[in-house]
């Protein structure tokens, strides 16, 4: 079975980081303008699978990158979160952490239950994932 986060290879356009042991990419159905996933270049499934040098540099990543996001696409707040396994609704089996930035200030985790109701039609094309990566690429280096 392959994984389409193992292959980021394919995804040049669409990554706005990258380094030895992460890749940030834009997500093509985003929850908010600016959604990013901060994807292991090793595949595992669960956080816990990483060593502590692989989890270091995943949240050092994070932490780095969440400001320069927020500037980018003039957001003040975000949600952080990784969702591991199929109860906890994972759509890819590698993985990936949710940066979301928020301009609006509804109420509990709405964003999490949002996101699960009507994935389809937020589905961006490629070419817009381009353009928001790009977009966002541009300010961050």
């Amino acid at each position: 079975m392959s994984c389409r986060f193992c292959h980021f290879e394919n995804m040049k356009e669409e990554i706005i980081y990258s380094d030895e042991d992460v890749y940030a990419i834009v997500s093509d159905t985003p929850l908010s303008h600016g959604h990013v996933l901060v994807i292991s270049k090793r595949h595992v499934e669960r956080l816990e699978e990483l060593g502590i040098r692989e989890i270091t540099t995943l949240f050092q990543t994070i932490k780095n990158l969440i400001p320069q996001l927020l500037n980018a696409v003039k957001a003040r707040d975000y949600n952080l979160f990784i969702n591991a396994g199929s109860q906890a609704n994972q759509s890819v089996s590698h993985l990936h952490v949710h940066i979301v930035p928020r301009r609006s200030s509804r109420n509990h985790l709405d964003v999490f239950f949002d996101a699960f109701v009507e994935e389809e039609s937020r589905r961006l094309s490629k070419e817009a994932i381009k353009r928001v990566a790009y977009s966002i690429r541009e300010k961050i280096h």
